[in-house]
């Protein structure tokens, strides 16, 4: 850790002791006072605290959750958000028991499986990734990843949120939900077994910490250990995984508490040696690149992932506040070697090593306060202000060398503080060196304005940040690009309205954007300036919909149609070989339908659809998105007689085809005629429990369908479904 984050961690542990000291002059007041105040504000307040205890929903049934973390890190009615929104709860979680992410964010409408290989990759509306959120705080580095062990339940929170989070995807953000400490004491213990040579241990376990008496202190303490298994595309397989995290959390006398966490995530991972090549009905032609792995002949990812904070909450007077830090501490390094024949003449190879450490400090402020006007209009101010500082060290150094017997080497192990590979002497060598520095203030206000008894919301925000961004060449700084600055505000505004007590309707629009660290064509011997900059995308949501409820909550349906309007679009930057080209501006128009239903105690089920039309501005349709998705889980468990505590669970998923974003070669045909063909898989699972026991054995795509998810243009990379994916697992809960 660098001098910097240290000087973070200090201001961060010194910011808590003043909280400390602030909440303890709190707690002095009465109790009976305290408790009286927290009781009106659970009567007539949107937004109650504890905000973490989340997973207390007693609206509730089955995989249909009614209450939602992630919006602004407060807790809001999903029927009262002017925008489309669904939870996957513990009980869907538990019953697809995923290994990654997406094994259950494909139920969700809208959500389609992205193209990366080392994260839960997908796309929401179309944009890539979504943005990654733990207890509604980013998730920052190379992986955006956070292991499912951690987790309680997901959120997907659609639409351009960028009033909510600031800098983010059009798309929507991901936030999940951490399992937090709880008073009552439990162990959970797991063994899994699964495809691919995967096994793993979980501990889970929670309680409260006696001190001197005193009971307000809980803990939580999830340990993990894997090896093997499968990601959900193209054919890496997982080495060994450490996941260990620590919670300690004190709960204030009256209302309030303040929760410390650390995380640590260590894994390594490389491709498998599966050859997926020549399948017609797959798309899959017969190259020998593609037979090394979509171009890599060797190829090891390691990532040591750290993050570390608090948050401290409590009701003073009308407000309800919260204050929080969080530092993340993200190192990675790869090595590969690459066979380049369609690049650079026959049988050459290249190989490269990359590292990169990313840390980044963020604190963060909210609190929600409520007014009524009179007894007609109820009134609820969310209001908070940020402060990020990332920064991102990156090497970079490729060495080329023809005619190597790359099948000798099984992994490339570089030397370490040396300006190259052990084969750098006999040929060319190319090394980057940068740094970068981002840092960003905001200040951002939501409101909502309720009348009638709340059956009438009208629902509004504004944003306002400032942003630098310099990207500085540590090889030659003379190269160093300039200071990027700029300052942005984003609005919001929408609607809600309870037509019947089985109907709501919402209309929202809403605004996002990113920071764009790309340059336009340079022209020999010109000076880099920020005129040289690619302009930063932005995105405008329009979004209106309808939500049904009948049966007493059992049958669920949510419809909405949306509208998304992109500018300042890039692609390519990944590779040496893939430059930054800017793309037309797009269009996403789509309809989505999402329903959860339980017809009876035993029965749970979810479905889903979307329909998109997107679009660039030529009216060529975008690469690399399906435009239609479906999808459908259901799953039936005993209650009662011979067969008690058996559960049967059955899942269907169906992509549409694509437009590669570049064309096959050989005899595959070209852009204008290839597609990659529409796909469906199914998902199934059988579960028993038995007193304190579970029992699960879960198969992800069951007929064992290899399928092409993407076809990207860097070294004709295929990104592809691997097939047939289980996991056996046994838990006791005490």
């Amino acid at each position: 850790m660098n001098g910097l984050a240290n000087q973070q961690v200090r201001t961060g542990a010194l910011a808590l002791l003043l909280c400390l000291g602030s909440i303890h002059l709190h707690a002095q007041r009465t109790a009976s006072s305290l408790e009286k105040e927290d009781q009106q504000a659970k009567e007539k307040d949107v937004v109650a605290l504890p905000a973490f205890d989340v997973s207390a929903d007693p609206e509730a049934r089955g995989y249909r959750s009614t209450k939602i973390f992630g919006a602004n890190r407060m807790v809001v009615p999903i029927d009262q958000m002017d925008g489309t929104a669904f939870v996957v709860n513990k009980e869907l979680l538990q019953d697809i028991n995923p290994t990654y992410l997406y094994d259950v964010a494909k139920y969700v409408a809208g959500v389609a499986p992205g193209n990366y290989t080392a994260q839960d990759s997908f796309l929401i509306r179309s944009n890539e990734g979504g943005t990654n959120l733990i207890d509604g705080f980013a998730v920052t580095g190379f992986t955006p990843y956070v292991p499912m062990a951690l987790v309680e339940q997901v959120e997907f929170i659609k639409g351009a949120q960028g009033v909510m989070y600031g800098s983010v995807s059009g798309g929507g953000v991901v936030n999940r939900v951490r399992k937090s400490p709880q008073k009552a004491f439990s162990l959970d213990l797991s063994a899994e077994l699964g495809s691919f040579g995967y096994y793993s241990s979980i501990m889970d376990a929670t309680g409260t910490v006696p001190l001197a008496g005193n009971n307000n202190f809980a803990f939580r303490v999830i340990s993990s250990f894997s090896y093997g298994g499968n990601r959900q595309d193209n054919l890496i397989t997982e080495h060994p995984e450490q996941i260990h995290s620590f919670q300690l959390k004190y709960f204030i006398p009256g209302g309030g508490s303040i929760l410390g966490f650390v995380d640590y995530n260590n894994r390594e991972w490389t491709p498998a040696s599966e050859v997926t090549s020549g399948d017609p009905v797959t798309g899959l032609f017969d190259t020998g690149l593609h037979k090394k792995h979509s171009g890599y002949a060797s190829l090891v990812i390691r990532s040591k992932d750290v993050r570390a904070g608090f948050i401290a909450e409590k009701m003073t007077g009308p407000v309800a506040s919260r204050f929080s830090y969080q530092y993340s501490d993200s190192p990675w390094a790869d090595d590969a070697l690459f066979p380049i024949n369609n690049i650079a003449g026959p049988d050459p190879l290249w190989a490269r090593y990359r590292k990169q450490l990313v840390e980044n400090s963020s604190f963060y402020y909210d609190g929600v306060v409520k007014f009524p006007l009179g007894d007609v209009v109820r009134n609820i101010v969310n209001f908070g202000a940020e402060y990020t500082e990332l920064t991102r060290d990156g090497q970079q150094i490729i060495n080329y060398g023809p005619n190597f017997d790359y099948g000798n080497f099984t992994r490339y192990n570089p030397q370490r503080g040396a300006l190259a590979f052990n084969i750098a002497s006999r040929n060319n060598t190319m090394q980057t060196n940068e740094a970068l520095d981002f840092e960003s203030k905001a200040a951002f206000v939501n409101w909502r304005a309720s009348f009638m008894e709340e059956r009438f919301s009208i629902i509004g925000g504004a944003r306002f940040l400032e942003y630098t961004q310099k990207l500085f060449n540590k090889i030659n700084p003379s190269a160093s690009r300039p200071a990027k600055e700029g300052d942005r505000t984003l609005y919001r505004a929408g609607g809600v309205a309870k037509i019947t007590s089985n109907m709501i309707a919402f209309v929202g629009y809403s605004e996002t954007f990113s920071v764009n660290t790309g340059l336009g064509f340079i022209p020999a011997g010109s000076q880099i300036t920020q005129s040289n900059y690619r302009p930063d995308p932005g995105t405008k949501s329009f979004e209106g919909g309808l939500r049904f409820s009948f049966l007493e909550q059992r049958l669920n349906i949510d419809a909405a149609f949306y509208e998304l309007r992109q500018t300042g679009r890039t692609r390519g930057g990944g590779s040496s070989f893939s430059p930054i080209e800017l793309l037309p501006d797009n269009v996403n128009k789509g309809f989505e339908v999402q329903v959860s239903a339980a017809p009876t105690d035993n029965w749970n089920f979810i479905a889903a659809v979307t329909q998109a039309d997107i679009v660039n501005a030529t009216g060529a349709r975008t690469a690399d998105v399906a435009e239609f998705l479906a999808s459908a889980w259901s799953k039936y468990t005993f209650r009662d007689g011979g067969a008690k505590g058996l559960g049967v669970g059955l899942g269907v998923s169906h992509i549409g085809s694509k437009i590669p974003s570049a064309a096959p070669s050989g005899t595959a045909g070209t852009l204008s005629n290839w597609r990659i063909p529409a796909v469906t898989t199914y998902d199934a699972t059988v579960s028993y429990t038995y007193k304190n026991w579970l029992i699960q054995f879960n198969g992800v795509n069951i007929g064992d369908k290899l399928f092409v998810k993407q076809f990207g243009g860097s070294n004709l990379a295929i990104w592809v479904d691997t097939g047939i994916k289980w996991r056996l697992s046994a838990r006791y809960k005490w």
